[in-house]
């Protein structure tokens, strides 16, 4: 049943788990088989939507931690000028 794999998005994966929640709530008679499945199906797109943000997480992180690295090195900033360009067309101001 694992149909589950990375080339789901996060918004697919979740769509599909909203459609079980309300089939869930919406079903007055659930067949036990089929409850188990879904709740099995439920758990796979659980921990799938859980891997999906904790890897964005990490990719968050790293490019941030990278940004911080560079501007402390003076490589760049937001202005996109470097601490030296600025002093060098500061010194040149009347």
């Amino acid at each position: 049943m694992d149909e589950t794999n990375d080339s789901m998005s996060y918004r697919e994966a979740m769509d599909e788990l909203q459609q079980i929640v309300t089939r869930l709530r919406e079903t007055e008679n659930v067949d036990v088989d089929d409850l188990v499945k879904d709740v099995a199906r439920a758990k796979e797109l659980i921990d799938f939507c859980g891997g999906k943000i904790k890897r964005a997480d990490t990719a968050i992180k790293t490019i941030v931690g990278e940004l911080q690295v560079a501007d402390a090195q003076g490589q760049s900033n937001v202005s996109g000028t470097t601490p030296a360009e600025k002093q060098s067309r500061d010194s040149k101001k009347p």
